[in-house]
């Protein structure tokens, strides 16, 4: 349990966190789980979290290192953000950026994995999860900040968003709760209310499809075609359609 003058009570119950590296065909492979049993803020249930992690086909050696790399040189001039909140640039030797891209080219040639196997949330009334799964390559001579550089880093990308109606309601009633609503109905109402205009935009912006208790997204991408929701597109209008959704959101 935690509390502070300026935080409501938050309560964690079965809490548990699990990691498992091994060697794969000199490879290294790591694994890392965690979970919440039950989260409760200002005394008011939120639900359960489950969260699972790998990392696969990482080269021991350039991993290895790239972590020297990381404390000595990186770590120690990103202990401090920029008063924005971002990092401040990397400020490198000839010598210290030769050894970086070395190294992680090295490590991009054994087309290592990150896979983000789930990420879920569970309420009172159902549960949402999302998986991704990316599948990383040397991208050779593109450099990055040109076009050309991410389709060639990332070979493959795949992810699947399922989010749960009674869920979102649920979630809504929360926040209507936190706000000081103590009406039941006028907190039900609330959940409704999330739930519709999450649908609705969703919909009307293309990002999901209504299969009647669940909203769901999926997206396969690979040899610079994506397929979202089943409209397969080139990148290019794939990201310009993102790049449009993004523009109507801050209207």
């Amino acid at each position: 349990s935690l509390q502070g003058a300026d935080v409501a009570p938050v309560r964690v119950e079965n809490l548990s966190a699990s990691g498992l590296m091994q060697e794969v065909e000199g490879n290294l492979n790591v694994q890392a789980s965690y979970s919440v049993g039950a989260l409760n803020y200002a005394s008011r249930s939120v639900g359960a979290l489950q969260m699972s992690l790998k990392l696969a086909n990482l080269d021991i050696a350039a991993s290895r290192e790239f972590g020297n790399l990381y404390q000595t040189i990186i770590a120690p001039q990103w202990q401090t953000p920029l008063p924005d909140g971002s990092l401040p640039p990397l400020r490198l030797t000839p010598a210290e950026r030769r050894q970086l891209e070395a190294v992680v080219g090295t490590l991009l040639n054994a087309k290592p994995q990150l896979q983000l196997e789930r990420l879920s949330l569970a309420t009172e009334h159902g549960e949402s999860h999302l998986s991704m799964t990316a599948q990383l390559a040397n991208p050779g001579s593109a450099q990055p900040g040109l076009a050309a550089y991410w389709p060639a880093l990332i070979s493959s990308l795949q992810a699947d968003l399922q989010l749960s109606k009674p869920m979102l309601a649920d979630v809504g009633s929360l926040q209507a709760s936190l706000q000081g609503q103590t009406d039941p109905a006028r907190v039900a109402q609330a959940g409704r209310d999330l739930t519709a205009t999450i649908a609705g935009l969703g919909q009307m912006l293309g990002l999901v499809k209504d299969e009647g208790e669940h909203l769901r997204a999926t997206l396969r991408y690979s040899d610079a075609v994506v397929d979202f929701n089943g409209q397969k597109m080139p990148l290019q209008q794939f990201a310009q359609m993102l790049g449009q959704v993004g523009v109507m959101g801050q209207r």
